[in-house]
C-alpha cells in the first residue's frame, strides 16, 4: 500500500522539467541552505524540490520560503519521508519527518512556518509541522497593477499541523486548491499575528480565506482537533468568494462555541458542507446541513485523543458516514483514495470521515463457509475455503465457520501448511456459532472455537502471505487459537512476508484458550512480520481485538529485516493467561524487533519472559513504545511470577527509538507512559545503539534478582560515570546524567537545583521524577514524573537549572534524566536524593 500511497501523491505532481533543483536535506543547516536558495538563487520560473530525509529536526529559526518579485513565479515542492539519498520515500506516515519550532511565550513570537508569495504552483506533503506562532500557505494577494504569475495550484496534503497558535490558508488566483487529508490539532491563538505576511482577518485558530472563483477549492478528509479559540468566532473560519466551496467530509472537534464559522463580510458566498462532523455549527453558515449528510455529535470517539491518536474507533459516528465513491464522483469532489496513514479509502462501500479511515467494511465480500475439521481439499475444509479465495478474480473474500460435529473448541490438524494467502481474505473465527468476542477491559469473557495445530512433524506455520504478487494483498484474521500439541510448528504460526494493512486480532497463541481454559499447547514464534510486509495491525484498541500470547519457545511478534514499516501491537497479552491472574512463560520476548520502521508498540502487557519488548539492529528505527505494562500484570500486581529478566533491551545500533516521550514533547506531571516495574535485572537497558529516547515511564522496583539500576547503558549493573564535557562513545553516547543538589518547598510547587555537565552548547531537556523509597543512591526509582526544565549548555557544557515540580508525593526521594534535544540520547536516572522541607545541599549555588 505504500507505493500506492507514494502514486496517488504523485498523481497531483506536475513534471519536475529539466531545470529542477532537488535538494536532499539531512539536518537544519541543510534545510536552511535549501530554503535560502529556492529564495533568493533560483531563477524566476524554476522548480524546487526540497526533500526531508525521514527524521526530527529542532528548529531555531522560521522555514520561510517567500521568494521576492524578480525570483518569484517558482514551482515549489516540500516534502517528507525520504531515505538517506532522497531517492525513495521510505514512509507514508508524516510524523516519521518532524519541524519542531519554538511556541510563543508572552514577549516573543515562537517559529513560523510560511509558504508565501507570487508562485506558480506550492506542494506540500508528508510532513509533521510542530510548535510554532503561524503556519501560513498563501498565493499573495495581486494588487490593481501588479503583475503577478497565475498560480496552477496550492496544495496541502498528507500533514500533521500540532501544537501551534495560528493556521492561516489564503487562496487569491489559484486554479486548483486542495487541502486533504490532513491533522490539524491543539491551535491556541493567543497572540496578535495581525502582523504577519498574510494578515488572517477571519481570526479564527484555523482560517481558510478564498478569494478566486476559478475551480471549487477543496476543504477535504481533513480532522481538526483540540481547537482552542478565546475570544475567535470559531475553530475552523471560512470566508469565500466561490459559490461552490467543497468543504466535504471533514471532522471538528473543539472547545469553541462554533466548530464551524463562516465569514460574511467582504462579499463572502453561501457555503454549504457535506458529510462532515461537528457539534456545533457557526450561525453564518448556510444550506440544509443535516440534508448534506452532516453528523452533528459531541462525540466522535476517536481512540485516544489524549494520547494524540485521532484514529476513529470502530463504533465512531465517523465510521462510514460519507458518501460512496459513487456519489462522490457524482458531486464532483477531489477524492483521496488513500488516508493520512496510506490506508486505502473507502474501506468498505462509504467513505469515512476525517483524516483517517477505518477499517470497518460496510461492503458485502464473497463469502465461503467452512462446516468441517478435515484438513483435505474437500468441500467445507479451510483448505478448500482458502484454495477458493485465492482462485478469485479479485480479493475481499470472507472465509466463515459453521462447524456443527463435536464441541467448542474444534481443532483443525493440519497434515501441511494452508495453501499461501494470495487474495485478501478475512478468516473469521468469531463467525463459528458459541464463539463470542471478549467486552471485558480487563482479562477477558472471549470464547474462541476454532483452533488448529500441527498434526505431523516438519511444518513449519499454519497460515502465510509468501514474498512476491501484489502488494495490496490484505489479511484479515481473528477469533482463532494456534497451538501444538504432539507437534509444534517449527517456524511460527502466521508468517506475513508480504501485503499490507493486515489485521490480526481477537486471537490466542499458544497457552490457555479464553473462557474455556483449555490448553493450546506451545508454540515457538507466534506471528512472524517480514520481507515486504506493511501496515500489519496485531491488537487493536477495543478489548475484543486483544490476542493472547503463552507457552512460547520463542517470541509472540518477531519483526525481520528493512521490510516492516508503519506496524502497530497494542492491547495484547504476553505471557499472562486471558484472564489476567496467572503467568503462562515466554522463552524469548513479546515483542523481537530486528529491523523495521515507523512503529508503535502500545498498551500491551508484557510478563514473564525473557524480555518485554527487545530492539536489535541499525535498520531498528522510530519504534514508538508507549503505555505499557511490563512486568506488571494487566490488574497491576507485582507477583514474581509476572516478571521478565528484563523490562525492554536494545542492542546491536538500534537507534532514533522511543520509550516514553519523544525527546522534545511536552508531559504533564503525573501522567505516565511505560510502567516498567518488578524485573529481575533491568528496566531499560540500552546495551549498544543510540539517540533512544526514555522519557514518562514509571520505571521502578527492577532488580529483583540481582541489584540492577532503572535505565542502563552498556552492560553493567551500576551506574556509568559522568566525564567532563561528555565527549565519550557508547550506548545512547553515555549522555551525563544530572547531579540534584537540593529541594524544597516553593508555594504550591517544590523547587530542585539541579547540575548538568556535558556537550557544550547544546540543548537539554531535564526530566524529573519523585518515589517513597530509593533502594540505594545508586539505584533510584523514577515512580512519578513531577516536571521538566529546558536549558542550554554553555561553552564549557555546564547547565544549572532550578526548576519548579510537582508536590506529589513530597517529600521523597527524587532523580532525573537529561535528554538532548538534538541528538535524542536520553541519560541513565541521576543519582536519588532525599528531599527535606527545606532547602539543603546547595541549594542556593
Amino acid at each position: 500500500m505504500l507505493a500506492r500511497l507514494l502514486l496517488s501523491s504523485a498523481l497531483l505532481f506536475v513534471s519536475l522539467g529539466a531545470q529542477a533543483t532537488v535538494r536532499c536535506v539531512s539536518d537544519i543547516n541543510g534545510l536552511n541552505a535549501a530554503l535560502d536558495d529556492a529564495n533568493n538563487v533560483g531563477a524566476e520560473g524554476s522548480t524546487w524540490d526540497i526533500r526531508l530525509q525521514a527524521k526530527t529536526y529542532i528548529l531555531s529559526g522560521d522555514v520561510i520560503f517567500d521568494p521576492p518579485g524578480d525570483k518569484d513565479n517558482k514551482t515549489f515542492y516540500f516534502s517528507g519521508g525520504w531515505n538517506s539519498t532522497c531517492s525513495k520515500q521510505i514512509t507514508s506516515d508524516a510524523s516519521a519527518t518532524v519541524l519542531r519550532g519554538v511556541k510563543s511565550t508572552p514577549n516573543k513570537q515562537g517559529t513560523r512556518f510560511i509558504f508565501y508569495g507570487d508562485n506558480a504552483r506550492f506542494e506540500l506533503s508528508l510532513i509533521r509541522f510542530e510548535q510554532f506562532s503561524i503556519w501560513n500557505l498563501s498565493d499573495k494577494f495581486c494588487s490593481i497593477g501588479d503583475i503577478c504569475p497565475d498560480t496552477d495550484a496550492l496544495i496541502a496534503e498528507h500533514l500533521e499541523i500540532h501544537d501551534g497558535e495560528e493556521v492561516f490558508v489564503e487562496i487569491n488566483d489559484a486554479k486548483k486548491s486542495v487541502f486533504r487529508n490532513n491533522l490539524v490539532d491543539h491551535i491556541n491563538r493567543t497572540h496578535d499575528l495581525s502582523g504577519e505576511v498574510a494578515y488572517n482577518y477571519i481570526h479564527a485558530p484555523v482560517s481558510f480565506a478564498i478569494n478566486n472563483s476559478e475551480d471549487a477549492p477543496q476543504i477535504t478528509f481533513n480532522t481538526f482537533a483540540d481547537i482552542q479559540c478565546g475570544t475567535s468566532n470559531g475553530a475552523v473560519g471560512l470566508r469565500a468568494d466561490h459559490p461552490s466551496v467543497a468543504v466535504h467530509h471533514n471532522i471538528i472537534r473543539s472547545s469553541c462555541t462554533d466548530d464551524i464559522y463562516a465569514e460574511e463580510t467582504f462579499g463572502g458566498k453561501k457555503i454549504t458542507l457535506w458529510n462532515n462532523l461537528y457539534l456545533n455549527p457557526g450561525s453564518g453558515i448556510y444550506g440544509d446541513l443535516t440534508a448534506q449528510g452532516n453528523v452533528v455529535t459531541a462525540d466522535p470517539k476517536f481512540v485516544n485523543a489524549g494520547t494524540g491518536n485521532y484514529h476513529l474507533q470502530s463504533l465512531s459516528p465517523a465510521v462510514n458516514a460519507g458518501k460512496t465513491l459513487t456519489e462522490a464522483v457524482l458531486a464532483n469532489f477531489q477524492l483521496s483514495f488513500a488516508d493520512l496513514d496510506g490506508n486505502p479509502r473507502p474501506f468498505g462501500q462509504h467513505f469515512d470521515i476525517g483524516g483517517y479511515e477505518s477499517f470497518v467494511n460496510d461492503g458485502a465480500p464473497i463469502t465461503w463457509k467452512v462446516t468441517n475439521t478435515s484438513d483435505e481439499d474437500i468441500a467445507g475444509s479451510l483448505r478448500r475455503a482458502i484454495n477458493n479465495s485465492n482462485a478469485q478474480v479479485t480479493g475481499g473474500q470472507h472465509i466463515v465457520f459453521d462447524i456443527q460435529t463435536g464441541t467448542c473448541p474444534h481443532t483443525i490438524l493440519l497434515k501441511s501448511p494452508l495453501p499461501d494467502i494470495t487474495h485478501s481474505v478475512w478468516i473469521d473465527g468469531y463467525s463459528q456459532p458459541g464463539s463470542t468476542k471478549n467486552t471485558y477491559p480487563t482479562g477477558s469473557n472471549a470464547k474462541i472455537c476454532v483452533a488448529i495445530a500441527p498434526g505431523v512433524s516438519n511444518i513449519g506455520h499454519a497460515i502465510a502471505m509468501p514474498a512476491g504478487g501484489p502488494q495490496e494483498r490484505q489479511l484479515r484474521l481473528e477469533g482463532l487459537g494456534f497451538g501444538g500439541g504432539f507437534f509444534a510448528f517449527t517456524d511460527s504460526a502466521v508468517d506475513l512476508q508480504s501485503g499490507n494493512y493486515h489485521f490480526i486480532t481477537g486471537n490466542a497463541f499458544g497457552g490457555t484458550l479464553p473462557s474455556s481454559g483449555g490448553g493450546l499447547g506451545g508454540l515457538p514464534n507466534a506471528i512472524r512480520v517480514r520481507g515486504g510486509a506493511v501496515f500489519v495491525t496485531v491488537g487493536g484498541s477495543d478489548p475484543a481485538e486483544r490476542n493472547y500470547f503463552g507457552s512460547l519457545s520463542g517470541s509472540g511478534i518477531r519483526f525481520d529485516g528493512t521490510g516492516p514499516i508503519s506496524n502497530l501491537v497494542q492491547n495484547n497479552y504476553f505471557g499472562v493467561t486471558p484472564d489476567a491472574l496467572t503467568a503462562q512463560s515466554i522463552t524469548g520476548c513479546g515483542v523481537s524487533v530486528y529491523g523495521g520502521f515507523y512503529s508503535q508498540i502500545d498498551n500491551n502487557t508484557f510478563d514473564a519472559a525473557n524480555c518485554g519488548v527487545e530492539l536489535r539492529g541499525a535498520t531498528t528505527q522510530s519504534w514508538r513504545i508507549t503505555g505499557n505494562r511490563i512486568g506488571v500484570s494487566p490488574y497491576g500486581s507485582t507477583l514474581a511470577q509476572f516478571s521478565n529478566t528484563d523490562g525492554i533491551y536494545i542492542n546491536e545500533g538500534a537507534n532514533q527509538n522511543y520509550i516514553g516521550a519523544a525527546p522534545g514533547e511536552q508531559l504533564n506531571a503525573g501522567a505516565l507512559s511505560n510502567d516498567i516495574r518488578n524485573n529481575n535485572y533491568y528496566g531499560v537497558q540500552i546495551a549498544d545503539g543510540t539517540s533512544t529516547s526514555v522519557r514518562g515511564n514509571r520505571i521502578s522496583a527492577n532488580g529483583r534478582a540481582i541489584p540492577s539500576i532503572g535505565i542502563q547503558m552498556g552492560n553493567n549493573f551500576n551506574l556509568q560515570p559522568n566525564d567532563v564535557g561528555d565527549p565519550d562513545a557508547g550506548a545512547n553516547a553515555l549522555q551525563n546524567y544530572p547531579v540534584l543538589k537540593g529541594s524544597g518547598p516553593n508555594g504550591v510547587t517544590r523547587q530542585i537545583t539541579a547540575l548538568l555537565n556535558s556537550e557544550p552548547n547544546q540543548q537539554f531537556r531535564l526530566d524529573f521524577y519523585r518515589s517513597k523509597a530509593c533502594a540505594a543512591t545508586n539505584r533510584p526509582d523514577a515512580d512519578v514524573f513531577v516536571g521538566s526544565a529546558d536549558a542550554t549548555s554553555d561553552a564549557t557544557g555546564t547547565i544549572r537549572v532550578i526548576a519548579q515540580v510537582t508536590t506529589t508525593g513530597a517529600p521523597g526521594f527524587l532523580t532525573a534524566t537529561a535528554t538532548s534535544l538534538g541528538a535524542g540520547n536520553t541519560s541513565e536516572l541521576a543519582p536519588c536524593l532525599d528531599e527535606d522541607t527545606i532547602f539543603r545541599d546547595g541549594m542556593d549555588l
